[in-house]
């Protein structure tokens, strides 16, 4: 999973768990999700005003705690494109490229309008010592009604990735082309119960405490990514034969996948 979107994901549940009273030390600066990060702040721009609301997620979820927030939701939305950006291409195949792909947005549930957040990234220095390379700013980017009816229900997401999987799998091997074959089949096996042996899960779990269909379900979604740039499944140059189901697959899994995410995350926020 490309690190924007761990990280969206992971504020939204570490942030429902820290509301819940769950212990959360450490979760700034040391989750994987921040492993390259030099910061990570939270801030409110408007027009020639700039007001930093947090220094680090920590300092956020305080905040929202002190403001008795209901908790945090994640959408994904399609990302609207300059005028210099003509070519239609579809969001699976930039999601590997810094600003390509869905916008992940976090809604911050209240009595009221909820706010909404989103996440920007921009290099640093390069040549830092412990590769913290990038600086994550979230901006309040507005606000809207609660979204209670865009909430997927966990177990249906489960299901939709797993029909999408077995299509998918079903085509990598028919194309010979591994290991893509292997990895969706551990992503199936997820959902079913078979071991996640994958670090970015267990350091998830330590922070958003999660039940065992969570678990699987992220499981299946770190296995299941396959979308990035040059040798990612998104680099695969079909026969003929092959190339409208191959688009077809890809893209309902991509979807699969994003629909998994948001339904991961909004299965953590309280009711």
């Amino acid at each position: 999973m490309n690190i924007p979107i761990a990280q969206a994901l992971m504020l939204t549940c570490a942030g429902n768990a820290f509301l819940r009273g769950v212990n959360l030390e450490g979760f700034w600066p040391h989750a994987l999700v921040f492993r390259f990060s030099k910061s990570c702040a939270f801030r409110l721009v408007e027009g020639e005003r700039d007001m930093l609301i947090a220094p680090d997620p920590l300092a956020w979820f305080e905040t929202l705690r002190s403001q008795q927030i209901g908790g945090l939701r994640l959408h994904h939305a399609p990302r609207p494109r300059g005028p210099a950006q003509t070519l239609a291409v579809e969001d699976r195949k930039l999601v590997g490229f810094v600003g390509g792909g869905p916008a992940w947005l976090i809604e911050v549930v209240g009595d009221g309008p909820s706010a909404i957040w989103q996440g920007f990234e921009q290099i640093g220095e390069r040549n830092d010592p412990e590769q913290k390379i990038w600086i994550n700013t979230y901006l309040r980017v507005g606000e809207t009604t609660a979204q209670d009816f865009a909430a997927l229900p966990l177990a249906q997401a489960s299901a939709d990735l797993k029909e999408s999987l077995v299509e998918i799998e079903a085509l990598a091997r028919r194309m010979k082309f591994a290991p893509f074959d292997a990895m969706f089949a551990a992503a199936r096996a997820s959902l079913e119960g078979g071991p996640i042996d994958h670090a970015f899960a267990a350091d998830a779990d330590r922070y958003a405490a999660f039940d065992v269909a969570q678990q699987r379900l992220l499981g299946a979604v770190l296995h299941a990514w396959v979308f990035g740039a040059m040798g990612s499944w998104n680099d695969i140059a079909p026969d003929e034969a092959d190339k409208d189901d191959y688009e077809r697959l890809s893209e309902q899994l991509f979807v699969a996948l994003n629909d998994a995410i948001c339904a991961l995350a909004n299965s953590t926020c309280a009711p």
